[in-house]
């Protein structure tokens, strides 16, 4: 549980670095101040974020996770894979549910889910993580 928890805040941390990147990009385009635009740009985020995880682990065949955090935490490939994996799940569902919520409510019921949606995901992945790496030889 305590490896989990530390990958966990790893995985955070990334995610707000690419956040805080996406944001100093767009920051003075429409989609920082269009309301329309600003529930679209929350799952844009989680796919990109997603793909360029999935992108690294299957064209370089290396964990972008690892590549950061491996030395921090001495792990299997195996394992680092499977994490990988398991954060890549975790940002297409957050950005599909995002994206669900976005098309068929209203802005206010979207607000409260995207306040919540990812923190109780992230309280999921954190509890799974031991199950999907407790097969997995390290």
């Amino acid at each position: 549980m305590k490896s989990s928890l530390s990958v966990l805040w790893r995985v955070m941390v990334l995610q707000i670095v690419f956040v805080l990147i996406t944001i100093l990009l767009l920051k003075s385009t429409p989609l920082m101040t269009d309301v329309n635009l600003i529930q679209w740009k929350a799952p844009f985020i989680y796919f990109s974020f997603g793909l360029v995880l999935f992108l690294f682990q299957t064209m370089g065949n290396r964990s972008l996770v690892k590549l950061i955090y491996g030395a921090n935490l001495n792990l299997s490939d195996a394992i680092w894979r499977r994490l990988t994996y398991c954060v890549i799940a975790y940002c297409a569902v957050v950005a599909c549910a995002d994206v669900v919520v976005a098309r068929f409510a209203s802005f206010d019921t979207w607000n409260q889910f995207k306040t919540l949606a990812p923190i109780i995901t992230l309280i999921g992945l954190a509890i799974s993580i031991p199950l999907v790496l407790r097969n997995t030889r390290t």
